[in-house]
């Protein structure tokens, strides 16, 4: 076995709440990763050196971080049936730069970043198919979350969808040339936006109109209007005059899709192309700006890749 550091890893974000059937769909984008950098160390296992950019103070110890859990039964795990040299050890710093909270996946992409790192650390002795149980484990057990679609898309790249909450098994999807993702982050609460906005209830409509069947037809056969098609009419926000006038305005512009991320505060828009994602920008901005809203927007590409390491 080679023993390997000094290496980085990239990790991408995810959106999953995405067309039908939410959190079974996933999908990684190019524009936004967190990085993990691999450093040998003079103590035996796997630990967190440092988190870059660390605003929400998340803990470095085995049991509350994600990336170190994962990364601690990945290399017990290599210990039990590998042979792996209990003596080596390596330490992980962790560089943030997926906003935390927002529905984009940013103790996954951790997680699976962590896991990528650990696995090539120790010698590659594992596929990326044999990673997802331990990343999912320590997502479940420290987060609470089962979301096996974000996991894979974060792992491999693209657009996947899960076969069922209680299988690893998932299919991955073909994607024309040229989507781009319009990504709105306010950086602001959740309450604070509800005020700005005057959204008072919190039960939200969801109204599932879109189908799964035409938007997979649409998928293999390249063809983007049959995509805007498949899901254009998919509601998932308060019925409230300010967002819905924001939502056609988007959808005025192409947008073959346009959701909020999570907690109806972080927005997105799937679109066709960079200009129309450009032009998309533009309105996000306009929209928080109006309402004194600091934020950040962004264009992505579609991740194809997965994690990397250089």
């Amino acid at each position: 076995m080679k023993f390997k550091y000094n290496f980085k890893v990239y990790a991408p974000a995810t959106i999953a709440n995405f067309a039908v059937n939410k959190n079974n769909f996933s999908i990684a984008l190019q524009d936004l990763q967190d990085e993990i950098i691999v450093k040998k160390s003079t103590i035996a296992g796997v630990s967190i050196s440092q988190i870059i950019n660390n605003k929400t103070k998340i803990s470095k110890s085995i049991k509350e971080n994600t990336a170190a859990y994962t990364a601690q039964l990945i290399f017990q795990h290599l210990i039990e049936t590998k042979q792996l040299d209990t003596s080596l050890g390596i330490e992980l710093e962790l560089r943030k730069k997926i906003p935390l909270s927002y529905g984009l996946g940013s103790s996954i992409a951790s997680a699976c970043g962590a896991a990528l790192a650990t696995n090539i650390a120790f010698g590659n002795q594992l596929d990326r198919k044999e990673l997802i149980p331990f990343i999912h484990k320590a997502l479940v057990e420290i987060n609470k979350k089962n979301r096996i679609s974000s996991i894979i898309s974060c792992l491999d790249g693209g657009l996947v969808l899960q076969s069922s909450k209680l299988s690893f098994e998932f299919y991955r999807f073909p994607l024309p040339r040229g989507l781009q993702f319009c990504l709105g982050i306010p950086k602001i609460k959740e309450p604070a936006f509800r005020s700005k906005l005057a959204i008072q209830d919190k039960n939200y409509i969801t109204l599932e109109s879109s189908d799964a069947a035409t938007f997979t037809q649409a998928l293999y056969t390249n063809n983007l209007k049959l995509i805007q098609q498949s899901l254009k009419n998919y509601y998932c926000y308060p019925q409230n005059n300010i967002l819905i006038a924001l939502r056609n305005k988007i959808y005025n512009k192409e947008a073959l899709y346009f959701d909020f991320v999570n907690r109806h505060t972080a927005m997105f828009a799937f679109c066709k192309n960079t200009v129309d994602a450009e032009n998309i920008a533009i309105d996000f901005e306009s929209f928080y700006k109006n309402y004194q809203i600091k934020n950040k927007v962004l264009t992505s590409s579609i991740n194809q890749e997965g994690c990397t390491a250089t």
